[in-house]
């Protein structure tokens, strides 16, 4: 049984890696205009407790600690992975098992983060290769920025558009859309806005 001294020292370790992601993704943001445009660096963040969930989408996590990538947000979260609270928003029924097990995301700050935050919500997430994310809408306002490999993103009224590494896509409130992974997979970070930011993304199909 684990004594409490080592108890305290590895929820401090812990607490050091979210840190350390969270600094990173703050840099991010403040290197990339088009995200500190969409929101502000959240100024109510907080370290939310740390409760374990109860399942963890274990083949997915293992799939980003091998993800080949050097953007330094990327390797902090392979770094640390088997640490932080990973989420699905859907259920096998919903997509299939196999894109269950190729995505996964952590909410890093958000009213239900890893860090407390009301005024946005920031996620990094992971999509497979080859994996299809049918037409979806939420109440947020959303950008993405492609942290690593491509994405081809299709609406109800545009052409489907491919972005790369460096380059973000915004949605509307409830605007429709979709996602094609690329051939190496597909890692962002994404920035929620909006007084509903709290609700999930609802499938359209």
């Amino acid at each position: 049984m684990m004594n409490k001294t080592a108890g305290i020292h590895m929820l401090k370790a812990k607490n050091q890696a979210w840190e350390h992601i969270l600094e990173i993704a703050r840099r991010v943001h403040s290197e990339t205009p088009a995200l500190s445009t969409f929101a502000p660096w959240p100024t109510d963040i907080t370290i939310a407790p740390q409760a374990v969930p109860q399942e963890q989408p274990e083949t997915a996590i293992n799939a980003v600690k091998a993800y080949g990538a050097s953007h330094p947000l990327i390797k902090a979260v392979q770094d640390h992975a088997d640490d932080l609270v990973w989420k699905q928003s859907y259920r096998d029924d919903d997509l299939g098992r196999d894109f269950m097990d190729h995505y996964g995301y952590i909410e890093l700050f958000g009213p239900d983060g890893m860090f407390i935050s009301h005024q946005c919500r920031g996620f990094i997430g992971y999509w497979g290769a080859g994996l299809i994310y049918p037409m979806h809408q939420h109440a947020a306002e959303e950008i993405y920025l492609v942290l690593e490999g491509s994405v081809t993103f299709e609406g109800q009224d545009q052409a489907p558009m491919l972005y790369r590494k460096g380059q973000t896509r915004r949605h509307s409130a409830y605007e429709p859309h979709a996602m094609r992974i690329g051939e190496k997979g597909f890692m962002t970070f994404a920035l929620w806005r909006g007084k509903d930011m709290a609700q999930p993304p609802r499938l359209m199909v």
